[in-house]
């Protein structure tokens, strides 16, 4: 069954019934909408932009930073791989620290909620990954190159407003220098 396209900004969605049945409905996709999605786009296109030009070469980043779910539940374990990339000539020390924060306007500047840190070598032409399982409540396990540990350093607040919450993975130097930040968002379920 095919929908079709209804009016200036509509399309029609196909939604489930049951029983082999559908109902069409139709979301709208408003002018401020579209003008906000093509803003973000331009803005993301100047970034890479400048990203390009840039003098400033980059040794070491984090190359991916995931989660199994994008919801998770307070005793169940999320599992999280992060992967550290080397492409200078030389061995890095660094820090990886994973904070988790709350993604409410008034909590925005408060401290993370848990962060947990590692310290770990990265060697010349070479990706690390990291896996790292949380319970959301006590458990917190670092696993690089197979090997199981608990985090070097670590700071677990309470965790239990039922919200959306930003995962960040932090690279820094054995110095402390920032190197690179991803995020993710994740939804705190009962």
């Amino acid at each position: 069954m095919a929908g079709e396209w209804s009016g200036r900004w509509g399309v029609w969605h196909l939604l489930p019934l049951g029983k082999g049945r559908f109902h069409r409905s139709r979301g709208l996709m408003g002018p401020r909408l579209v003008w906000r999605d093509l803003c973000r786009t331009v803005q993301g296109a100047v970034a890479f932009l400048r990203y390009l030009r840039s003098p400033e070469t980059i040794n070491i980043a984090l190359g991916l930073f995931e989660a199994v779910s994008s919801a998770v539940v307070v005793g169940q374990p999320c599992r999280y791989v992060i992967r550290i990339a080397n492409v200078s000539e030389k061995v890095w020390d660094v820090k990886l620290t994973v904070e988790i924060s709350s993604c409410t306007p008034a909590n925005a500047a408060a401290k993370p909620s848990a962060s947990f840190t590692k310290h770990c070598t990265v060697l010349l032409h070479s990706a690390t990954e990291i896996e790292f399982h949380y319970d959301w409540r006590t458990t917190a396990v670092f696993m690089v190159d197979k090997v199981a540990s608990s985090p070097d350093e670590f700071r677990m607040g309470e965790i239990k407003t039922l919200q959306r919450y930003v995962v960040s993975a932090i690279l820094c130097d054995h110095t402390g220098k920032h190197l690179d930040k991803l995020d993710i968002y994740q939804e705190l379920q009962g």
